[in-house]
């Protein structure tokens, strides 16, 4: 059977209460490892189509939800895996890819949350310890692989008034056009606290930006902030 067939076999969607709460790259990782186990080769093509087969809230387009959104995929699969970021994945779009140690704790973690009778298991990417380095992540780290690094805090530094579409928002909080509100309002608190206790004024300046100016695009109509 060929790959082609297996993965349209194998690769199911999850209840979106399942995994609402673990972020992109989290989710990337599983689905290279589940690939991976299922002797598929993972190419980009094999790895996008599991992706949005198996996660389908999270990987399509805005608006077009029947959709993959393969710029959102590619960006996670070939950016934000990559040692330079999330140091989760290495390799090659078309010889394959391969987890770092990094990244199969992270895959074998959210496996358990896939898998858990419980719906909605809170997932904390953050608890779980990163082999590879031992270290723990001051927030001035923190701050610049999550903010200072991302293409939104690029644009803003360049011009403020800058036109930003929804799709560039949502890949700065790793969320979807059905992500809860408030998670929106918790990674901000989350973000902010980090800048605020590095005195970093120009990040508070822009998360402060994000908040009143760029997520009315995407919570309208979504009153439940607290």
């Amino acid at each position: 059977m060929k790959d082609k067939e297996i993965i349209k076999k194998i690769c199911k969607p999850y209840s979106f209460e399942k995994y609402e709460k673990i972020d992109l790259n989290s989710l990337a990782a599983y689905t290279i490892q589940f690939l991976q186990d299922n002797n598929i080769f993972l190419n980009f093509e094999n790895t996008a189509v599991a992706l949005f087969l198996m996660f389908p809230k999270k990987f399509c387009m805005v608006e077009y939800e029947e959709y993959p959104d393969t710029n959102r995929i590619n960006r996670t699969v070939n950016l934000q895996l990559r040692p330079r970021y999330q140091n989760l994945a290495y390799g090659d779009p078309k010889k394959g890819y391969s987890l770092t140690e990094k990244g199969r704790t992270i895959a074998n973690f959210v496996k358990e949350v896939l898998n858990s009778p419980e719906s909605g298991l809170n997932f904390k990417k953050s608890n779980i310890e990163d082999d590879t380095s031992k270290r723990t992540r001051t927030p001035k780290i923190e701050i610049e692989k999550i903010v200072i690094s991302s293409d939104l805090f690029k644009k803003y530094k360049i011009d403020k008034n800058a036109l930003v579409e929804k799709i560039e928002i949502y890949d700065f909080f790793q969320s979807s056009p059905y992500t809860p509100p408030k998670m929106f309002k918790e990674k901000l608190k989350f973000l902010k606290n980090l800048a605020i206790s590095e005195e970093n004024n120009e990040v508070v300046e822009f998360l402060d930006w994000v908040e009143k100016i760029l997520l009315p695009k995407i919570v309208v109509g979504k009153n439940d902030w607290n």
